[in-house]
């Protein structure tokens, strides 16, 4: 009687350590979940604006002359740009000499310091225009993009805080063709 009272103890006592080996290896700490970024396409657009018409761009679908109530941006004249009036989106700007547009994340964007604008202008002299994307110079008429400028252009109620769509634009190119602006930009768009 003896021996089965051992065994007993002994096959109660390892089942209590496989008990608590099991459980003291499983730990009540949550690791913070990392949002993915997902960087669904880097596209090339163009769209081209006269002074008396507005170009509407979809960015979303690579759509430059959308129909208005599916754009989210607008070339408005030849040199300006502001939200498409039907649109749910927040626009602002940062600038950085280090930052690479082919690599950009969504994180090295919220690092930075960005202006928020409702539209964007032409800057013909120095610092006269905080929210330009575009350069004017007066002696040989010449525009070209501002360097390294990049637009954000975020949809939700703050620039990046609770954003559900990002897209970051830079303009490549401006043609300027009297009395019309072609513009070719860079634009990645992030779903987060």
């Amino acid at each position: 009687m003896k021996k089965i009272v051992n065994f007993r103890m002994l096959a109660l006592m390892a089942l209590v350590f496989s008990a608590t080996s099991t459980f003291s290896a499983c730990s009540d700490k949550k690791d913070p979940v990392t949002p993915i970024e997902t960087v669904v396409v880097s596209k090339e657009i163009s769209g081209t604006a006269s002074v008396s018409a507005a170009a509407y761009l979809n960015l979303k679908n690579n759509v430059a002359g959308a129909a208005e109530k599916d754009a989210q941006l607008s070339l408005s004249g030849m040199y300006g740009s502001t939200l498409a009036a039907t649109a749910d989106y927040k626009l602002g700007y940062f600038d950085s000499e280090t930052l690479n547009f082919a690599n950009l994340k969504l994180s090295e964007v919220k690092a930075q310091k960005l202006n928020p604008v409702e539209k964007l202008s032409i800057e013909t002299s120095p610092s006269n225009a905080a929210s330009a994307w575009l350069l004017y110079n007066m002696t040989t008429h010449a525009v070209s993009a501002k360097p390294n400028r990049f637009i954000v252009l975020t949809k939700g109620s703050s620039l990046t805080a609770d954003a559900t769509e990002v897209y970051i634009i830079k303009l490549k190119t401006v043609d300027v063709k009297s009395p019309a602006a072609t513009y070719t930009f860079e634009s990645k768009f992030i779903a987060k």
